[in-house]
């Protein structure tokens, strides 16, 4: 199997089963056909699933050569990541004419950016 890596798409279902004289069993997601939990015949048409998102930590350059050529990637790449510690976008360029502001940010978590007064 090798694990799970950012990107990756997680589907699932849960089969139960009691100990009754004649047993009952149930899934979810629903729609699992088995005659005991060993044994599925048919899985759910619809299993449930988790995303697994990229994770972010540290220092990230925002420009032409950096790690993200605009601000809009970088805010986007923050908004679809878990966050792993803090994280810093460092403005390398002297302007960003191609943006179109304000850049949402959905995230509720505070994100630092910097312009350096050497770039």
């Amino acid at each position: 199997m090798g694990g799970l890596a950012g990107g990756d798409v997680v589907y699932y279902y849960v089969i139960a089963q009691d100990v009754a004289a004649v047993s009952n069993i149930g899934s979810n997601a629903s729609g699992a056909i088995a005659t005991d939990v060993n044994t599925v015949i048919t899985p759910p048409a619809s299993p449930n699933s988790f995303n697994v998102n990229n994770s972010l930590s540290g220092v990230y350059t925002v420009g032409t050569v950096g790690n993200y050529s605009t601000l809009t990637a970088a805010v986007a790449s923050y908004n679809s990541s878990c966050l792993g510690g803090a994280v810093t976008f460092s403005l390398i360029d002297a302007s960003y004419p191609s943006e179109t502001y304000p850049i949402n940010n959905k995230c509720q978590c505070q994100c630092k950016c910097d312009q350096h007064a050497d770039h």
